[in-house]
C-alpha cells in the first residue's frame, strides 16, 4: 500500500521517531522507553538492538544500555563488526524487547489497543518519503501483537 507522509495518523501510522502520532513515535526503536528484558535493562530498543550485535567482550558494549535515538545507532555502528548478520535468535529477542517495552511503558499498551490504522515504516527527509527496505518483520510483529492485545487478552 502506498502511504503519503501527510496522511500519517489519518490512513496509517508510521512507526518512526519523527512520526506524527504519539503511538508511531513511541513504538519507534529510537524512543526513550526504558524496559527490562532477559538481558537486563535498556533505555531503548535501538540500544538493545546494537547491544545484541556488538561482541560480548567489547569494552564499550555496556554503553549501549543507556543509549537511545540516533546516538544508539551511531555508537552501535561504531562498535559492531562489519560481518554481523541478523539471526533468528536476534529477531526473537528484539520482538521480546518490543513486547516488554509495550508492557512497561505507561499508556503504550492502551494506545496500541485503541489503534486501528495499519502500521508502516518510512523516513521523511526534507519533506520527501524514503521507504525502508527491511524491517517488515517488526511491522508484522507489532500488528500481530496489537491483535493479540485487542482480541485475546482478558
Amino acid at each position: 500500500m502506498r502511504f503519503l507522509p501527510r496522511n500519517d495518523g489519518i490512513d496509517h501510522i508510521n512507526i518512526y521517531s519523527k512520526g506524527t502520532t504519539e503511538l508511531g513515535y513511541t513504538l519507534s526503536n529510537f524512543a526513550c522507553t526504558p524496559f527490562t528484558c532477559e538481558d537486563g535493562r535498556f533505555l531503548s530498543v535501538e540500544g538493545y538492538w546494537y547491544w545484541l550485535s556488538v561482541d560480548e567482550n567489547h569494552p564499550r558494549r555496556e554503553e549501549l544500555r543507556a543509549a537511545k535515538g540516533w546516538r544508539a545507532k551511531e555508537l552501535g555502528r561504531e562498535l559492531r563488526g562489519s560481518d554481523w548478520v541478523e539471526s533468528v535468535d536476534f529477531k526473537r529477542k528484539i520482538c521480546d524487547a518490543i513486547r516488554a517495552k509495550i508492557e512497561q511503558t505507561e499508556g503504550l499498551k492502551e494506545l496500541l489497543r485503541e489503534s486501528v490504522l495499519p502500521f508502516t515504516h518510512y523516513y521523511v527527509y526534507d519533506g520527501k518519503k524514503k521507504n525502508v527496505k527491511d524491517g517488515e518483520w517488526i511491522i508484522e510483529f507489532i500488528s500481530n501483537l496489537r491483535n493479540e492485545i485487542k482480541y485475546h487478552e482478558v
